[in-house]
C-alpha cells in the first residue's frame, strides 16, 4: 500500500520536487529540446531566462503543436517553400511554450499544489 500521509499538510513541495531538472531557454530550437525529451524521462521542462526567472513551461506533447494546430507554424513556413523539417527546426521554444501557469513555492504545502493541479 502507498504512503497514506504522502499529501499531508506537513509535507512541503521541497520534500518531493526534483530540483536538478534541466531548464531550457526560450531561444533553444525545437530540434534541441526534442533531443532533450528523447534523452530524459521527463514530460515537462521549465523555460527560464538568462537570470533563471521562469518564463513558461514546455511539455513533451507541445512539440506536436506546429503540426496539429490549424495555424501551425511549421505548416505556415513550409507553405513559404521551405521543407517541413527545416521549418520545424527553425522554430524556438518561445514559439510554443506555455506562458500561463500556476506558480507555487518550494515552501508551500504539497497538498496545496495538488489542489491547483486537479
Amino acid at each position: 500500500m502507498g504512503d497514506h500521509n504522502f499529501f499531508s499538510k506537513k509535507r512541503l513541495i521541497a520534500d518531493v520536487v526534483n530540483v536538478k531538472i534541466r531548464a531550457i531557454r526560450p531561444t533553444d530550437t525545437l530540434g534541441k529540446i526534442r533531443s532533450i525529451f528523447l534523452d530524459t524521462p521527463y514530460d515537462m521542462f521549465p523555460v527560464v531566462d538568462a537570470y533563471g526567472r521562469m518564463l513558461g513551461i514546455v511539455f513533451r506533447t507541445d512539440l506536436l503543436k506546429p503540426f496539429v494546430s490549424k495555424k501551425g507554424l511549421a505548416r505556415q513556413l513550409a507553405l513559404d517553400g521551405r521543407s517541413a523539417y527545416y521549418a520545424y527546426s527553425a522554430l524556438t521554444v518561445a514559439d510554443l511554450m506555455r506562458r500561463r501557469f500556476e506558480k507555487v513555492r518550494m515552501t508551500d504545502a504539497l497538498d496545496s499544489a495538488v489542489r491547483i493541479m486537479i
